[in-house]
């Protein structure tokens, strides 16, 4: 998944949770990563907000 926030910047993460793998939604308001399963969000650039996951996500290189 690719994403461009301000500046013209992408950012490519996979959208699936580091805790169990569910597939994550991004929150357009607060630009996140949210779990709906068991409720981690991760920041638009994939780092761990809070869990229960422990990890980022993972970064897609080109």
């Amino acid at each position: 998944m690719c994403l461009k926030i301000t500046y013209g910047k992408i950012y490519k993460v996979n959208p699936k949770c580091t805790h169990l793998g569910c597939l994550l939604n991004f929150n357009r308001l607060d630009k996140t990563w949210d779990c709906s399963c068991h409720g981690s969000r991760y920041t638009y650039d994939g780092k761990i907000i809070y869990g229960p996951s422990s990890k980022d996500l993972e970064k897609i290189e080109d």
